[in-house]
């Protein structure tokens, strides 16, 4: 079975979120926040190397049955241009914690699980197929 990298990439940030949550020292939550988008953007890398440009359609795949009963499922895939948007996002979710590590000085829990959550719902925007 392979490893279900598309889901890797999406759910890291969200469980990194969940994880700020517990933690009470604001440099931790800083170097928890950096280590999971660093994290986050060396799976994107690695998906990155084994997409093959020369293939045209959905690579990446992943489909599990989510309801059977009303037909829903959960699908996840990448073409060229999401691929590209995937990679840029996580680029962007740890450029973004190195710049706000002085700038953001109170709530800075509250202002990291907001920018791991909304790094995890964008890349399931670009990754999403159904």
């Amino acid at each position: 079975m392979a490893i279900p990298l598309l889901s890797l990439i999406v759910f890291t940030p969200a469980v990194g979120a969940a994880a700020l949550m517990f933690l009470r020292n604001d440099d931790v939550v800083r170097w928890t926040a950096l280590g999971v988008t660093i994290l986050d953007f060396a799976l994107c890398i690695a998906m990155l190397s084994g997409f093959d440009t020369s293939t045209y359609g959905m690579q990446f795949t992943e489909t599990r049955p989510w309801v059977p009963t009303l037909g829903i499922t959960y699908a996840l895939g990448i073409d060229g241009i999401s691929a590209l948007f995937v990679f840029l996002t996580a680029l962007l979710g740890w450029i973004c914690v190195l710049a706000s590590w002085t700038a953001i000085d109170r709530k800075v829990k509250e202002f990291m699980v907001s920018l791991l959550a909304m790094q995890a719902l964008m890349l399931g925007v670009f990754c999403a197929l159904d």
